[in-house]
């Protein structure tokens, strides 16, 4: 299988301010952490919005974020090396 090899690395990341409460439930008194736009395993961090989850809406997300990746793609990103949070970044060679 032939790949081209995109460099997320080399775009600029883009944070959007927090809108101030959860993006998904509407609550305003919760924690909130940053929503990837695009999933990590995706995009790394090319695209994101600050304080825009609550921990909760969290949950429910990666949960079907990791099913997605993991059962639906997984095996084409295995296939072509993409980045991961728990792979080491290979060095790249001269």
């Amino acid at each position: 299988m032939k790949s081209d090899e995109i460099d997320l690395d080399a775009y600029a990341r883009t944070k959007l301010p927090s809108p101030g409460l959860c993006i998904y439930c509407g609550n305003d008194k919760l924690k909130r952490s940053e929503e990837h736009v695009i999933p990590y395993a995706m995009g790394a961090d090319v695209l994101s919005i600050l304080d825009a989850s609550c921990g909760e809406c969290q949950k429910i997300i990666n949960k079907y974020e990791q099913g997605f990746l993991i059962n639906q793609i997984g095996p084409f990103r295995g296939a072509i090396g993409a980045p991961s949070r728990t792979q080491k970044k290979k060095e790249k060679t001269a």
